[in-house]
Order: C-alpha cells, then sequence, then structure tokens
C-alpha cells in the first residue's frame, strides 16, 4: 500500500502570518537594452565604440587562432556571407562589463563541387568516451 497523506492536520496556526489584504508588486525588472541585430544599428548606437572595440577583438581570435587568414580572392571565387551576433554581457548587480560580438560563417550559401569539393567532419571514437 503507497504512502497516503494524513487525513486530519492538526497544527496551531499563527494569525500574523495570514495576509488579510492583496499583494501586489511593490517592483518589476525590465531590461532597457536591446542588442543590435545589424552593424549599421550598433554604428548608430551610443556605444558604437565598445562595439568597433568588440569587433577588432573578434577579428584578433579569428585571426590568432588561424580561423581565419587574410588573402585577395580569386576572380573565380565568391565570398562566404557572414551575419553578425551581437550581446551585452553583464555582471549580477547589472552593470556592463562588455560588449561582445560573434562573426558567424553562412556556409549554407556554398555549393557542393562550386565552392567546395571535400569535406572533413571530426568526431570521436566510442572508446574515448
Amino acid at each position: 500500500m503507497p504512502n497516503q497523506a494524513p487525513k486530519h492536520i492538526t497544527a496551531d496556526i499563527n494569525k500574523s502570518n495570514i495576509l488579510t489584504t492583496k499583494r501586489r508588486p511593490n517592483s518589476a525588472i525590465t531590461s532597457s537594452f536591446k542588442n543590435p541585430t545589424t552593424w549599421k544599428e550598433a554604428m548608430s548606437h551610443p556605444d558604437r565604440l565598445l562595439w568597433s572595440e568588440a569587433l577588432k577583438t573578434e577579428l584578433k581570435n579569428l585571426t590568432s587562432r588561424g580561423v581565419v587568414i587574410e588573402t585577395t580572392l580569386p576572380e573565380s571565387c565568391r565570398p562566404v556571407g557572414n551575419s553578425v551576433q551581437f550581446k551585452r554581457k553583464f555582471e549580477n548587480e547589472g552593470n556592463l562589463i562588455k560588449n561582445k560580438l560573434r562573426i558567424c560563417a553562412q556556409g549554407f550559401s556554398q555549393k557542393h563541387g562550386i565552392d567546395y569539393d571535400n569535406t572533413f567532419t571530426p568526431t570521436g571514437k566510442f572508446s574515448s568516451l
């Protein structure tokens, strides 16, 4: 037989714990910060210098890790597009730590046999788990 809840609960109720009026929230938390969705929007924002600095940091990181290399594009090739994701980082108290952005390549625009020939997907072996 499973455990059952008691049918009668006997306890003293402290009347000071019972609310006699409806409660209303004393404050509401809202965010007035809206992350930009385009570079043009970021450059028209009052924090445009922080967004420019975030772009320099992202490009420096991509270059130093060998993700991108600066080169001249042959006329027979077309560049891969990109999108930029903007994000403000805050600490627990709500103070702005930094503006951060990520550049994402639009690899879905490439066509097999035209823009690339081989693909490689690094996968681990089950034994490495």
